[in-house]
């Protein structure tokens, strides 16, 4: 049985206008007080836009449809859109949500509650005193390669399923691994990108999780990690299985264990290009209990597609400074969108060029050194031409001596010095070396746009203009209440 649910819109030809092209998730702590789903011509243009330029809209001729449902307990976390066939999937508590490319309800699948305890094993609740327990989603993403919908909730650990993405009440069987986290407000961050692990090309599941500090089995779950795809079972790896190339090789990277329930990295978003995967992460400047008051920084972590152990685990500072100095240090959302032509001639990029991408960020500046936020927010576009230069520049600087350690205590596992100026020899390729680096100078941006009274919590980019989700109301980075919507032409 559904759960009690409205739909409306306009007609199903005029919905037809917009073409098809990724839509990037929102993120979890974006929540609708009417529990509502808004699709709107705005946010449709990052599907696709009929026009090439952005026109003229209002609050009424801009919104399609929109689902709402009464049922106060569904707060809606996810949501991707096919690029094949325009079918939308959202998720949410409790429930993943099926709709065509003309935005009407296809299919709805009940995921909780469930009885399950933080105690419990992802298969296996024998005794453990379980209750019921609501199912928050917190993995969505489409596997187009198999034609499947992987789902990702709270409960059983935060195992996975998959669902077929014609019908998603056509499901696979619950894969007993922990993946996500099994709480409702640490994140989770998931995106299929390539692999290339020793001259081997394949898909991986890359997947970032905050530890929940929840029970007995979150040592399983690495904080970032690449995991298998591959459902024919191997001696090597299993579907959703960490990959593993040899006891010395795993692909996961994981905070030390005498830190891992101080130190919790709170990761906002994932992409990929063809040779590196990233992280963009809210978390500690400083590891160190005693420098807790130095507050909180913004930073974009990185791995070589080709390190199957993730020995070049690298972390730089993503700096978002306003005209006045101040400094938009938590990133409550980011996207890569390939640059229009205004943000192409701002940033000094070629429109449609293969280097033309470019980080969008929306950042509030805290208020205090936790991660509370004030209502000062912008938007600040990063390059990534320059990103990656960066990360190239800290490299070197460890290398050629300019810096000697490599800040990277927090991180597990045996972290090297900095190597004696022209000991390391020629290094062509910093993919075949073991990196692991903390880069001490960041890639900073000048805001686009700033906010004296606003607090930005997520953003859609589309070659058009970037649409901007905030809020009028002060509140923990964790929620949204109060979504609007802005342009930004």
């Amino acid at each position: 049985m559904l759960p009690a649910t409205g739909w409306s819109g306009r007609a199903a030809s005029e919905r037809r206008r917009s073409h098809r092209r990724h839509l990037p998730p929102l993120p979890p702590w974006v929540t609708r007080v009417s529990w509502t789903v808004t699709l709107a011509a705005a946010v449709l243009a990052a599907v696709g836009a009929t026009s090439p330029t952005p026109q003229a809209r209002n609050e009424t001729s801009s919104l399609l449809a929109s689902y709402t449902t009464f049922n106060e307990t569904v707060n809606f976390t996810h949501f991707v859109v096919d690029t094949h066939t325009g079918k939308v999937y959202v998720g949410a508590t409790n429930w993943l949500y099926q709709f065509n490319a003309s935005l009407e309800l296809e299919a709805a699948v009940q995921t909780g509650p469930v009885e399950d305890s933080v105690l419990c094993s992802p298969s296996d609740c024998s005794g453990v005193e379980a209750e019921l327990t609501d199912n928050i989603n917190k993995v969505l993403v489409i596997d187009y390669k198999a034609r499947k919908l992987i789902a990702c909730g709270s409960v059983h650990q935060g195992a996975c399923r998959r669902h077929q993405l014609d019908d998603i009440t056509q499901q696979d069987a619950l894969v007993p691994i922990p993946v996500a986290a099994n709480d409702r407000n640490s994140s989770t961050y998931a995106f299929i990108g390539p692999s290339h692990y020793h001259g081997h090309t394949s898909r991986a599941l890359y997947v970032a999780t905050t530890n929940s500090r929840q029970g007995p089995y979150r040592d399983m779950v690495p904080s970032i990690c690449s995991r298998s795809l591959d459902d024919r079972r191997r001696r090597d790896r299993n579907l959703f299985g960490i990959i593993e190339q040899s006891f010395s090789a795993t692909a996961r990277v994981d905070i030390a264990n005498h830190i891992k329930d101080y130190y919790l990295v709170h990761y906002v978003y994932g992409f990929h290009t063809d040779h590196f995967a990233y992280f963009a992460t809210v978390q500690r400047k400083s590891h160190l209990r005693a420098s807790e008051e130095l507050g909180y920084v913004s930073r974009l972590a990185r791995v070589c597609t080709s390190d199957p152990a993730y020995s070049t685990y690298t972390e730089i500072t993503l700096q978002c400074l306003g005209p006045d100095g101040t400094n938009y240090n938590l990133l409550t959302d980011a996207s890569v969108m390939a640059a229009g032509e205004d943000v192409a001639d701002e940033l000094g990029l070629q429109v449609g060029a293969p280097d033309s991408r470019v980080l969008v960020g929306a950042f509030v500046a805290s208020a205090d050194h936790t991660t509370r936020p004030s209502r000062k927010s912008a938007v600040c576009l990063f390059a990534m031409t320059d990103v990656e230069q960066k990360f190239t520049e800290n490299v070197h600087m460890c290398y050629n001596g300019s810096v000697l350690t490599r800040n990277m205590d927090y991180i597990a596992g045996s972290i090297n010095q900095c190597p004696e100026p022209g000991k390391a020899g020629n290094i062509i390729n910093f993919c075949n070396e073991t990196v692991k680096l903390s880069g001490s100078v960041p890639i900073s941006a000048h805001a686009a746009i700033t906010y004296s009274n606003d607090t930005l919590t997520s953003l859609a980019t589309v070659l058009v203009g970037i649409v901007v989700i905030h809020v009028n109301v002060s509140a923990p980075l964790s929620y949204g209440p109060g979504c609007t919507r802005r342009d930004i032409k």
